[in-house]
């Protein structure tokens, strides 16, 4: 049976393994080992925290890339050095081909993950999959036993029977099942339950308690994050993967980030679009090229843009770098981008983890300098971006801030 909880190591192993080695090679020479193909943005359901402001944009399914197509960017995904390779949507089995694909990248040799609501399995597919071998089949819930409450979310009667079935059915197959919850205020109290469920059935299970605006940049979906409160009963919950950081939080034993661990943007990962475009993470809103027109090497290689990425440092963000709580504030650069507007400048929600891991680990918790400027300027200003330096510079926009 598969572990129920992700494992969390917060010992480093006195000698590193083969694996390990290469993987620290890999990172210090830009490898793309960890690629997502969004084989479409195509979906029939509706989340109301779906970050894809197109998924209901059935005529761009002429403009997709075509099996072929697909088979061909795998082809140079690997001999870029890729191992790991996730088919997400949209919903992937909305594409009659997605298995087509899929089996000419295992024929390939990649590790393969798929991401899919579950609420189109059959028999058939799930045999079909079986035979893939996966590393993973991934599905969100946000209920274990109230379809009521996950119909809500999903916004299309009857998903949650659906969604549970799929996964019960490929939980008795040697396949590794990863339930997914993307923590929001309103199924926040459901998580235990399916952390149980998910012991229950010998699954993996993963909590996400980020949810992130739109492809657009509208910030609707923000309103749907959890409350002060509610990331601190997570994060004091000692039964989820994150109690290790608070046990050492609490011992005073805070992380060091060296001065160039700003984030993983464009070093390791990457994801390419429906349409070809490849982006530096899902949710980026420019892309680095389009493999319809350049060869995927030349794109993660020479693009200014993974360019630029690559040479950040802590030294260059301007309202963290001195904070005491960025090492374990969890800052992510598209938060502070998609958030705030300034790729570089803080993010009132990573500020709001740091405090909430404070006073789960009996630590007090003052504002952090970007909470203070935040309040004291009432006219919070959103950024449009225009290219400069092959990053972002601000041109100043109101915007409407979402309340906790």
């Amino acid at each position: 049976m598969h572990t129920a909880i992700e494992p969390f190591n917060n010992d480093k192993p006195s000698k590193a393994s083969h694996y390990d080695r290469y993987i620290q090679e890999a990172e210090r020479h830009f490898v793309p080992l960890n690629v997502m193909l969004e084989l479409t943005h195509r979906c029939h359901l509706n989340c109301v925290h779906c970050y894809l402001e197109d998924n209901h944009e059935w005529r761009a399914k002429a403009q997709e890339l075509t099996a072929e197509e697909f088979c061909q960017v795998i082809d140079q995904l690997v001999d870029a050095g890729c191992l790991f390779l996730t088919l997400s949507g949209g919903e992937i089995f909305l594409r009659d081909d997605t298995l087509v694909i899929a089996r000419y990248a295992r024929s390939k040799g990649l590790a393969l993950r798929l991401y899919t609501s579950g609420t189109l399995m059959t028999p058939t597919l799930v045999e079909e999959i079986t035979q893939l071998h996966p590393l993973s089949v991934e599905f969100s819930i946000y209920s274990a036993d109230n379809p009521d409450l996950h119909d809500s979310i999903i916004q299309i009667p009857g998903s949650h029977q659906k969604t549970l079935e799929a996964i019960r059915i490929l939980s008795r197959t040697d396949i590794p099942v990863v339930i997914k919850t993307p923590l929001m205020r309103e199924v926040f109290s459901e998580y235990p339950k399916i952390l149980e469920l998910a012991k229950e059935l010998g699954v993996f299970y993963k909590l996400d308690p980020t949810v992130s605006p739109k492809n657009d940049g509208d910030l609707s979906p923000c309103h749907l994050r959890l409350t002060q409160d509610q990331l601190l009963a997570m994060y004091a919950d000692p039964n989820l993967p994150s109690a290790p950081e608070i046990q050492a939080l609490s011992e005073g034993k805070i992380p060091h980030k060296s001065e160039d661990e700003v984030c993983d943007l464009g070093k390791t990962a990457c994801a390419i679009s429906p349409l070809g475009d490849v982006y530096p993470t899902l949710g980026f809103p420019w892309s680095a090229g389009n493999v319809r027109e350049t060869l995927f090497r030349e794109i993660w290689e020479n693009s200014p843009l993974f360019k630029r990425l690559r040479e950040v440092q802590v030294k260059d963000l301007s309202d963290c770098s001195g904070c005491e709580k960025f090492s374990y504030c969890d800052r992510c650069c598209m938060w502070a981008l998609m958030d705030e507007g300034d790729f570089f400048g803080g993010s009132l929600w990573a500020c709001e983890i740091a405090s909430a891991k404070e006073k789960a680990a009996g630590l007090p918790s003052d504002p952090t300098p970007f909470q203070l400027k935040s309040r004291d300027d009432n006219s919070i200003q959103r950024t449009q971006f225009t290219t400069k330096d092959h990053l972002v510079m601000p041109q100043k926009l109101p915007v409407k801030r979402v309340a906790s």
